[in-house]
């Protein structure tokens, strides 16, 4: 690995269809780049031999990546040099801890005496960098064997694992597919979902009633923020495969009604400046969207902000040639919705009892939409700005998490988005005593012990109002 193929790399993507040595690139970033190769090679060295040359290639395309990012956001050279350390740092991480765990991971996830042999493909900077840089990364064997690496705690991803299997031999009426996991005390291990579309219409209807039934069930586990990237269409599966943001409290200003819309499945518009607005949703966000704030992009003029686009693949379930029209199957998610509730009241006890051992999991509680961040971060960092970090107030009934500001800029300031956590069963965020009025392990278990046929028919309607609402959006539009 030479620090040129690195620039050549970076000065490709940065000025497509450039070639050779580019007189426009800041000799600064040819010195963090020669100081990044270096580190890397000397730091992971004793873990080459398990890496194909195309995985050591994917490790210069993301330092490239990384570089470009840079670049485009004017960091100053020493931030470049601190971001850069961090990153050599991070993959010297993750290359020790798959070297250390490569027997465990081939028991849990490979076919029975089958070897995973070299490491032949590195997916890395596949979510939001937290906790210094730290990103999911997809890794594929030699064998075939695809896994996800999380450098986070996974508990509540072992425990949803493990509940979703329960219900399946309890008997649920729409079986709900898990994702196998080897937690690892601060990072885990997990097997990799494959985004595969509907073929026809029949398997298009299942996997809206399986859809329904998983909104269902994380309606009752209290879960939030299940955008378009935390959900993948798998066949006629939709795969939760990002746990963390399952029981969350509810804050002293809630009501009491807690609706299906809090899990961010089915449409709901979240307001960006000025007028625009936007819908995440895992159901609803099947087209591309512009982004809700400018980004930093090299153009034939230099580099300028512009609207940018969040493009949704893997939620997808449509056959590509089909029109994209989930609000067409309304009536299947409804059924799988209704069924799963009657299942889960049926079931209550077992499952009150199945859910004592997830009191100390911990889970994510985010204060601030992360497109929110994302702005403020080019606000500060694009080009012709003064590089302070600056956010704005909290909506009222979060004023009170407004002393975390200071932890929220300083993550902002390393490129990372800020990530808080606390166990499902405390009231406590950060430092903050008794924030929440209920925890979201109790917001749970009371929610199971009041399923009821008026509650059920309570919540089909937010649904069905839901959809109306995306049908007329998408007609206007």
């Amino acid at each position: 690995m030479q620090p040129r193929d690195v620039l050549a790399i970076f000065s490709e993507s940065l000025f497509p269809g450039y070639s050779g040595e580019s007189p426009e690139l800041d000799p600064r970033i040819g010195e963090v780049a020669r100081e990044a190769v270096s580190n890397l090679e000397t730091n992971v060295a004793s873990r080459y031999d398990e890496l194909s040359g195309e995985a050591k290639t994917d490790l210069l395309h993301a330092l490239s990546r990384l570089l470009g990012s840079l670049s485009l956001f004017d960091a100053s050279f020493q931030a470049s040099r601190r971001v850069a350390r961090s990153w050599v740092s991070v993959q010297s991480e993750l290359l020790t801890r798959l070297k250390q765990d490569r027997r465990d991971i081939q028991r849990m996830f490979a076919a029975e005496g089958a070897a995973t042999g070299q490491v032949q493909r590195l997916r890395l900077d596949l979510s939001d960098r937290h906790d210094d840089g730290r990103t999911v990364t997809a890794i594929t064997f030699e064998s075939g064997l695809n896994i996800i690496y999380k450098p986070r705690d996974i508990g509540i991803e072992n425990w949803y694992s493990d509940f979703s299997l329960c219900l399946n031999e309890l008997g649920a009426p729409q079986q709900f597919r898990g994702v196998k996991v080897l937690r690892r005390g601060s990072y885990g291990w997990a097997e990799l979902i494959p985004h595969a579309r509907c073929r026809d219409n029949t398997e298009l209807t299942e996997y809206y009633r399986n859809a329904g039934a998983l909104l269902c069930l994380l309606h009752v586990l209290r879960a939030s923020d299940c955008h378009f990237q935390n959900v993948i269409a798998s066949g006629v599966d939709p795969v939760l495969v990002d746990s963390e943001m399952l029981f969350q409290p509810r804050l002293r200003e809630d009501g009491d009604c807690i609706s299906v819309r809090r899990t961010g499945m089915i449409p709901h518009w979240n307001r960006g400046s000025g007028s625009h607005s936007y819908d995440l949703s895992a159901l609803g966000c099947v087209m591309p969207i512009p982004t809700p704030f400018q980004v930093p992009v090299s153009t034939a003029q230099g580099i300028r902000l512009q609207k940018a686009a969040l493009v949704p693949e893997q939620n997808v379930p449509f056959p590509v040639d089909d029109r994209v029209e989930p609000q067409a199957y309304v009536a299947e998610m409804v059924d799988g919705f209704q069924q799963t509730y009657r299942f889960l009241a049926a079931h209550r006890r077992e499952l009150l009892t199945q859910m004592e051992c997830v009191r100390g999991e911990h889970v994510r509680y985010v204060l601030r939409d992360t497109l929110e961040y994302y702005q403020a971060l080019t606000e500060a960092l694009g080009p012709g700005v003064t590089g302070q970090v600056t956010l704005g107030p909290l909506p009222s009934f979060r004023a009170l998490f407004s002393s975390l500001e200071k932890d929220e800029v300083s993550s902002l300031e390393r490129l990372d988005i800020p990530r808080f956590t606390l166990p499902t069963a405390s009231r406590d965020l950060a430092g903050l005593k008794d924030c929440f009025a209920v925890s979201g392990y109790d917001l749970a278990c009371q929610a199971l012990k009041r399923l009821s046929e008026e509650d059920m028919q309570q919540q089909v309607a937010f649904i069905k109002l839901a959809w109306s609402f995306y049908r007329v959006s998408r007609s206007l539009s």
